[in-house]
């Protein structure tokens, strides 16, 4: 009897340490918000956010190799609307994608995603040039993600 009750315990431990996994294979630890983050279907890795002003703003977001290489990245935007003018992706070899991206984002939208050229590459920056639209919906936050 106390066999199969030890028996019982060690499936009843294993199959809660699988559940455990698999909850944390769906998100990952995003330092810059101090908090674990959703992994949507299809990996989107979190590169970063940025703040837009309530004027003509202009921001980099540098992002660099250790990151990983990407082949496609999706614009997401919380908070107020944003005019998205002008985005520019610098690859690591130099070379600069400019997706036609100038559009006006309401806040919790996103962009469909983007092929990058030239199959996986690693993204050394992107330089955005956009503005927020509304006061009254609070500052809007521009964030990237990248599979």
């Amino acid at each position: 009897m106390k066999r199969y009750l030890l028996l019982g315990l060690v499936v009843v431990s294993l199959i809660l340490s699988g559940l455990a996994g698999a909850v944390q294979a769906q998100g990952r630890w995003e330092p810059e918000r101090g908090e674990w983050a959703r992994v949507e279907s299809g990996r989107w890795e979190f590169l970063g956010e940025r703040a837009v002003q309530f004027w003509h703003d202009r921001d980099r977001l540098y992002i660099g190799r250790n990151m990983g290489s990407f082949t496609e990245i999706q614009v997401r935007v919380n908070g107020a609307p944003v005019e998205i003018n002008d985005m520019v992706v610098t690859f690591s070899n130099g070379d600069i994608y400019t997706p036609a991206l100038r559009r006006y984002f309401d806040g919790g939208a996103a962009s469909v995603p983007i092929d990058l050229p030239g199959g996986r590459r690693f993204i050394q920056y992107i330089d955005f040039d956009y503005r927020s639209l509304s006061r009254r919906d609070g500052q809007a936050i521009v964030t990237v993600y990248a599979r």
